[in-house]
């Protein structure tokens, strides 16, 4: 359910003064910094393939272990339409407010598993810097690269 602050405003939307239409050609690529408004359209039958490089927030990480929790339990799964009584909503209600009474039990799962260790993936929690100018450190010569001062000709 979308909140009111993630409506765009008709402020915020880009005036057609500020358009630039780009025309791309097989194997371009185009880069766009994330919150920048886009529209794209085609000229003749094509692919295109977004690719979104933000990094994830503490609500999408929360909620994915959440759901993984969930999804665990048979009667999280169960569809809303298939709720006995559901006819008139009565039942889908009940059913509803009862599985988010459960919601507490979960929560304590994901925090008996190992917490924030269990929800954040090791590539999150130990980022690897990124060498843009391919040097590792290794002269690829075989031997001894490091800065320890030690002698390997003992």
């Amino acid at each position: 359910i979308p909140s009111a602050a993630s409506i765009p405003s008709a402020a915020s939307i880009p005036s057609a003064a500020s358009i630039e239409e780009v025309t791309m050609r097989p194997g371009d690529v185009l880069y766009h910094p994330a919150g920048i408004w886009h529209k794209v359209s085609t000229i003749e039958p094509g692919v295109s393939i977004n690719v979104s490089l933000m990094a994830a927030s503490y609500a999408e990480v929360v909620a994915a272990g959440v759901r993984h929790v969930l999804e665990g339990k048979e009667e999280y799964r169960q569809r809303v339409v298939d709720i006995p009584g559901g006819g008139g909503g009565g039942g889908a209600l009940n059913e509803l407010g009862r599985l988010l009474r459960g919601l507490p039990d979960a929560i304590r799962c994901l925090t008996e598993a190992g917490g924030e260790g269990a929800l954040l993936p090791d590539v999150m929690r130990f980022p690897h810097p990124i060498d843009f100018d391919g040097d590792d450190g290794d002269d690829d010569d075989g031997g001894d690269d490091d800065d320890d001062d030690d002698d390997d000709d003992d």
